[in-house]
């Protein structure tokens, strides 16, 4: 004997690793028409899943089933592991800015003279990080998936969830359909975001030193008044002219 289920779970996700993240689904299923006493569930049960492994987003993991026939009521608990797919990302976001992180930090061996030359390829590799940045947050990416579970046994379960901006993406004719996939977005700083907002501050400080040093490399009193101070200067200043005096009077 065997009954078939349709149920809808909703999974919470942590995102905090992204696009570096796995994420747990739980879903728990309790006999409440009767106690544990008269009802339970078999401990030989598994759960398999039959869909694709390859999702969207995500390949499907490992798959495990466990059984509470001690409590009031009979507990069924699948869990189910996704795993992120971050092809994607390595090759859209990471790659791109560590290439401009390093156009900009070769710009550092240039010679002094070429200022202009220097700050404009680390503005250059700035204005395009940013760009990436702000490309990939435009909003959240919805997930779709069908997943189905079959706990071998005394009954079967089907899981499924659908969301239908997926399929908008999928579309042939959407004009979704080859716009960048945009970031999730979230209260807190993902992985992502971090790794983008240190390759921006890092390069506004190379542009920042390459400003310093041309300052310093067309008004040398100026270094020696920032590394002196006033008052040394003055001093050797004195030490100079009294020295030059002397000279004359030899």
């Amino acid at each position: 004997m065997s009954r078939k289920y349709s149920i809808q779970f909703k999974c919470h996700f942590d995102l905090t690793l992204y696009p570096f993240d796995s994420q747990h689904c739980y879903m728990k299923l309790r006999i409440s028409g009767s106690t544990s006493d008269y009802i339970g569930f078999n401990h030989n049960s598994t759960a398999r899943y039959n869909g694709s492994e390859l999702l969207m987003e995500y390949s499907v993991g490992e798959t495990t089933l466990s059984v509470d026939n001690k409590a009031e009521f009979a507990t069924l608990k699948v869990e189910l592991e996704l795993i992120r797919r971050s092809g994607y990302a390595i090759l859209n976001i990471y790659t791109p800015s560590l290439t401009l992180l390093v156009i900009s930090y070769v710009t550092l061996f240039f010679r002094a003279d070429m200022f202009e030359v220097r700050v404009m390829s680390a503005l250059t590799a700035l204005l395009v990080l940013a760009t990436i940045f702000t490309q990939y947050e435009r909003g959240p990416l919805q997930n779709s998936c069908n997943i189905d579970l079959k706990a071998q046994g005394a009954r079967v379960f089907k899981i499924s969830s659908k969301l239908p901006m997926n399929n908008l993406l999928n579309h042939p004719i959407s004009p979704l359909r080859n716009s960048p996939l945009p970031l999730p977005k979230t209260s807190y700083f993902k992985m992502v975001d971090i790794w983008l907002l240190f390759c921006i501050i890092l390069t506004f400080v190379i542009i920042i030193w390459h400003t310093v040093l041309d300052i310093l490399h067309n008004n040398p009193k100026t270094l020696m008044v920032a590394g002196i101070g006033d008052n040394k200067l003055q001093e050797i200043m004195e030490r100079f002219e009294t020295s030059t005096i002397s000279g004359f009077e030899e």
